[in-house]
């Protein structure tokens, strides 16, 4: 690293009027121009969940790869396959949901309207009944599948297979 970046580098660092925010920006402008000593020097005093929760809604696969690493991540936080499903970003959510990210219903919620993506949180086996039961928008999930009958038809089918109590709900809710 040049002297000029290095003073730079350590001049953010060690300012307190610089916050988090700022230098999470710098770290991903590090990373997405391959200057990995900054990158790597700005990451120790940058908040990492917030780092990859940014990565992950906006599909940036490899930073996300980059920091999977870090014993700092919160591999239980459940926002991160939320932020990749509220955005659309299907590989995104096949890595999270690989590395046995946890979901909650906020992420099926999110993708209601599409269907190839609720397949594959379907088929991840993350969707379990509890899941299912957890309410959202102030009320329950099968309220909001009336107006995507697809969807309504892959939970049906998953429910079935799953020969469970909420298949019966589902019925119930699916009747009015």
């Amino acid at each position: 690293m040049s002297n000029n970046y290095e003073k730079f580098v350590n001049d953010i660092i060690n300012d307190e009027n610089i916050d988090s925010e700022i230098r999470q920006h710098l770290f991903e402008v590090a990373f997405n121009n391959g200057y990995m000593e900054i990158a790597n020097k700005l990451l120790s005093y940058t908040y990492i969940n917030g780092l990859f929760g940014t990565a992950c809604s906006n599909g940036k696969l490899e930073m996300a790869k980059y920091l999977f690493d870090s014993p700092k991540l919160d591999k239980d936080c459940e926002y991160f396959i939320t932020d990749a499903c509220s955005n659309q970003q299907v590989e995104m959510i096949k890595f999270l949901l690989e590395h046995d990210f946890p979901i909650s219903i906020w992420a099926l919620f999110y993708v209601l309207h599409n269907t190839e993506i609720v397949k594959i949180l379907l088929d991840s086996g993350k969707i379990t009944p509890k899941i299912l039961s957890q309410p959202v928008n102030g009320g329950d999930i099968f309220e909001f599948l009336h107006d995507y009958p697809e969807t309504k038809e892959l939970i049906q089918q998953y429910l079935y297979k799953a020969d469970s109590q909420e298949y019966h709900k589902f019925y119930h809710f699916a009747e009015k």
